[in-house]
């Protein structure tokens, strides 16, 4: 149910894109960077992206180092989101968006595997490489005059990953409450 529930959103989120690019004219690529501290992607992240009316799509790229767990992490991620409440104000140039989305995380580093080597029993373990996510968010932006950014927004979110989601489920020990991380960062758009 759970895993219906992320595709969904990404579903809705890719429809939305395809259906937005369609309708542009003009540059297709990227038109944002993001870095990121914390959440499930590493301890920090950066990719790109591109917005449109209500919706993006982004790539990103995580590292967790090897001191904070035993061996480095290496995380790709494809990730959309919707947005589903924003504000406004004309005269300072300032707005906040509410937003919701999923991903899919491909991470890289020992005993990560999509494929178990033969010495494991079959069936015994599921692959732990690829993973769904659902995250929720706010971002807080404001018109830039610069150089090379248009403006800059700063976010917080609060997301889970798929794996914690069964564990909440299936453990009554594991609290709903635990399953949830939070990460936040900076956006910059491009003129």
């Amino acid at each position: 149910m759970v895993v219906l529930l992320i595709l969904l959103i990404m579903g809705i989120s890719l429809t939305s894109v395809s259906q937005n690019n369609e309708a542009s004219s003009g540059y297709s690529g990227f038109d944002y960077a993001k870095c990121q501290y914390a959440g499930n992607l590493g301890v920090m992240s950066a990719g790109v992206g591109r917005h449109w009316t209500k919706t993006s799509l982004e790539a990103m790229y995580g590292f967790t180092p090897g001191s904070s767990g035993g061996s480095d992490v290496h995380t790709f991620a494809l990730r959309g989101n919707c947005d589903i409440l924003g504000f406004s104000t004309a005269h300072t140039h300032k707005y906040a968006t509410f937003y919701l989305g999923s991903g899919i995380h491909c991470s890289a580093t020992q005993n990560t595997y999509l494929v178990y080597p033969d010495y494991y029993s079959d069936g015994y373990y599921s692959q732990n490489a690829v993973h769904f996510t659902g995250y929720g968010g706010a971002q807080l932006s404001r018109d830039h005059v610069g150089i090379v950014s248009r403006s800059i927004s700063f976010f917080l979110e609060l997301g889970t990953i798929d794996y914690k989601l069964i564990y909440a489920i299936e453990n009554k020990s594991v609290s709903f409450l635990d399953i949830w991380n939070n990460s936040f960062g900076f956006i910059l758009r491009f003129k």
